[in-house]
């Protein structure tokens, strides 16, 4: 991947030239329509000689892949010397496009066809919004270096890369990226199916939103605790375990009867152990955590009554319903149409584009 990186960074690619400023100078070759691009191959390359100037920037596009060479000024349209024999950027072209066949020229006449469908669709990424995600790139760049410059420099360097020559590449393939964003959420219509899963999701199941705090106590805990007291196995049967759970269920109601604060005892009682950090609150409870009896009971439940024990598929189970929203779907539905356009292009829908764009546009390749 990054030899093909570099093979445009040192050819007529924006790639190859500096990105702080003119972001969009850089991108132009890049975004034209497809009509109106110039073909790489060495029978229309310029006679002039200025697209090879351009190439030719200095000692970075020159150095060896490893950056163990010497570096030196080159000859325009030479990109390496072994001694007295030359490499030159045709035949560099030539090789890496038969190492690498058609997966980066994919990836371009991709980006075509996403600049294409965009300017259809009158939508424009602007050079703030690319500046924006390059700062938030560059930053965590530094974070995975701990703020060392140096660090990221050199790993830069390793691979090839100038800050500018990398923040160039970054841009381009960016700039597809939000188009394919804003493509996707212009076309996308939500089907009613995708308005009710999102409200349930959102809202609860079909409009009821609880929090709910429960302790339970299931046989593995409960084994244990008899264990370490000396039970005699026989007396470990599952049938001796659902009595010693039921009593200990028993003792808990008459605990909180009695004062004692029911988030303290999930606390110290609980056997749902990934909940007790939250008191016993089940983070996102939607009526399909634990069963059908736990949602029944929920549903049954006034708001701070502690009600059970609740036999579920894991133990047992005490329940406290701390807060209950109810929401009428069609009170939201404009709401959650606009979430739903709103919402980030996911990996299929990013796929599904790709895939009606060169099905509906002729595409030729050598």
């Amino acid at each position: 991947m990054f030899l093909v990186a570099l093979l445009f960074a040192t050819s007529s690619s924006p790639i190859a030239a500096p990105a702080p400023c003119g972001l969009f100078e850089l991108l132009n070759r890049e975004s034209a329509p497809l009509s109106a691009q110039p073909q790489t191959g060495p029978q229309n390359q310029p006679q002039d000689g200025s697209e090879k100037e351009t190439r030719n920037q200095g000692p970075e596009d020159t150095r060896n892949l490893k950056g163990d060479s010497e570096v030196s000024d080159l000859p325009p349209g030479v990109v390496a010397r072994i001694g007295d024999k030359v490499i030159t950027l045709e035949e560099y072209k030539e090789e890496l496009f038969r190492l690498n066949a058609y997966g980066p020229l994919g990836d371009m006449i991709h980006r075509r066809l996403l600049d294409a469908e965009a300017r259809r669709l009158q939508l424009k990424v602007t050079e703030d919004q690319l500046e924006a995600a390059w700062t938030q790139e560059w930053a965590m760049m530094l974070a995975r270096s701990h703020g060392n410059t140096d660090e990221v420099m050199s790993n830069l360097d390793s691979l090839g890369y100038t800050k500018e020559r990398y923040q160039a590449q970054y841009f381009i393939g960016q700039l597809a990226t939000m188009q394919e964003n804003l493509i996707i959420k212009k076309l996308r219509i939500p089907t009613e199916e995708q308005l009710r899963t999102q409200f349930d999701f959102a809202y609860g199941l079909d409009g009821e939103k609880v929090v709910l705090r429960h302790l339970m106590l299931n046989r593995s805990r409960t084994k244990s605790a008899l264990q370490a007291k000396g039970t005699p196995p026989e007396l470990l049967t599952n049938m001796h375990l659902d009595r010693a759970m039921d009593a200990k269920a028993k003792e808990l109601m008459i605990r909180v009867a009695e004062g004692e604060e029911f988030d303290t005892l999930c606390r110290a009682e609980s056997h749902d152990l990934s909940v007790n950090q939250n008191a016993g609150v089940i983070p996102g409870y939607n009526f399909k955590h634990y069963g059908e009896a736990i949602a029944s009971a929920v549903h049954a439940a006034s708001i701070g009554e502690v009600v059970g024990p609740v036999t579920g598929a894991s133990g047992l189970h005490l329940l406290k319903v701390e807060s209950r929203v109810m929401t009428k779907f069609e009170d939201v539905r404009e709401l959650l149409f606009v979430e739903l356009k709103a919402k980030e292009a996911s990996y299929a829908e990013r796929a599904a584009l790709t895939g009606r764009l060169f099905r509906e546009t002729k595409v030729e390749r050598r």
